[in-house]
């Protein structure tokens, strides 16, 4: 009976049976002690040790089974599900795999039509920028001919402006000279008009004097 304890409580704690706060004793204390023996044998001991494995270790040895057993088949159902889980899993990574390479296919068309579309940008960007250094280069002859065309005006200007000044001492000279002549000529006219008015005047009497001396003659 002792060697059948000590194999007992040996194979328990090689279960973590023993003791009761063991990983799998679940709070059950599997632990069997022996009476001392009797001195007429070891009966006494030998029915002690079956009445506490038929009243208290079997139960709960029973117990502990059928809770492994539904834990084992709660396990199983887990595994189950995972494996439908994993399963699907791999399909849907294998439909993401799939959809990675067709989006790795499409990502490299639109690289290589970037890349195409960069070196067209970037050939007109070159011919764009060519043609505004050609610009500028027409606008900056362009404008130096403007300010040197500015510069001929402006003593083309100036060269008039002093022209027209002397035109106008000139003019204001000569307009004094012409208005002393016509002074004078018009004082001249007066004159002229004047000698004419006193001859006329004088004319008019030697007529009436000669007219009234030729009618006193007729009458006589």
């Amino acid at each position: 009976i002792e060697g059948a304890s000590r194999q007992y409580h040996a194979t328990a704690d090689r279960l973590q049976l023993i003791p009761s706060t063991a990983k799998h004793a679940e709070g059950v204390d599997f632990e069997v002690s022996l009476k001392p023996h009797s001195e007429d044998g070891s009966s006494e001991s030998l029915e002690a040790f079956a009445s506490t494995c038929k009243t208290k270790l079997k139960p709960a040895l029973g117990a502990l089974r059928e809770s492994y057993a539904r834990k084992t088949r709660q396990a199983g159902e887990e595994m189950a599900e995972a494996q439908e889980k994993a399963d699907a899993s791999e399909e849907q990574l294998a439909e993401k795999q799939e959809e990675i390479a067709s989006l790795g296919q499409e990502n490299q068309r639109l690289e290589e039509q970037t890349k195409q579309l960069k070196e067209q940008t970037d050939a007109d960007l070159a011919t764009k920028n060519a043609e505004i250094d050609r610009i500028r280069t027409d606008i900056q002859s362009l404008k130096e001919t403007a300010v040197r065309q500015l510069e001929e005006s402006e003593q083309q200007a100036h060269a008039l402006r002093s022209e027209y000044d002397e035109l106008c001492v000139t003019t204001t000279l000569e307009t004094e000279m012409v208005n002393k002549e016509l002074a004078a000529a018009l004082e001249a006219l007066i004159g002229h008009k004047l000698h004419i008015q006193q001859t006329l005047k004088r004319i008019d009497e030697q007529t009436k004097n000669y007219v009234e001396d030729v009618m006193g003659g007729c009458v006589v």
